[in-house]
């Protein structure tokens, strides 16, 4: 059959686009500089040179952000997780298609008995980061990121899964649920 035809793009002006490019590369840096130091563990923000080069203005806002983090519920919760991975290859195949994925971050909580900030013991989290503002009409794609991501650590690990969408700058976070 025919491919349906695709809904007529939306106008941009060359500022928006601007705008959005350049939101969008101040994203993959702030992931890169999470990646090489994740806010996990005793010892955060670091105090090492990170694998990034900033650009205008934008080591002012990677402060203010890595501010933000260290106030934050979530990162308070991340100093008793330990690190299991960030940029965490994953990969599910299932009724003859296989699926590919790279969570931000994936910890686990050890110990047994009582609970660490938000966390069970034994429990794992993923996160996903987000920069800039909430944009709700893009929310329900995120959320389903992070399910799908949910879904595979559970299944291919057979563990309980706790998703959440953790934007750095606004200091938002959202629950996305929990893995039965």
């Amino acid at each position: 059959p025919p491919a349906p035809l695709s809904p007529e793009a939306a106008e941009v002006t060359l500022r928006e686009f601007h705008d959005r490019a350049t939101g969008r590369r101040f994203g993959e840096k702030v992931h890169r500089a999470l990646e090489a130091a994740p806010p996990v563990g005793a010892s955060w923000p670091p105090s090492r040179p990170l694998p990034v080069v900033w650009g205008e203005g934008e080591e002012t806002r990677w402060r203010a952000i890595c501010a933000g983090i260290a106030r934050s519920g979530v990162r308070r919760d991340l100093v008793g997780a330990e690190l299991v991975g960030t940029e965490l290859p994953m990969f599910s195949f299932r009724e003859g298609w296989s699926r590919e994925e790279r969570a931000d971050l994936v910890v686990r909580f050890p110990g047994r008995g009582g609970k660490q900030g938000g966390a069970e013991p034994g429990e794992h989290w993923v996160v996903d980061y987000k920069t800039g503002r909430r944009e709700m009409d893009q929310e329900e794609a995120y959320l389903g990121q992070v399910r799908g991501y949910m879904e595979m650590l559970a299944d291919a690990w057979g563990v309980q899964v706790r998703g959440f969408l953790w934007y750095v700058e606004t200091g938002e976070t959202i629950e996305v649920g929990r893995s039965e």
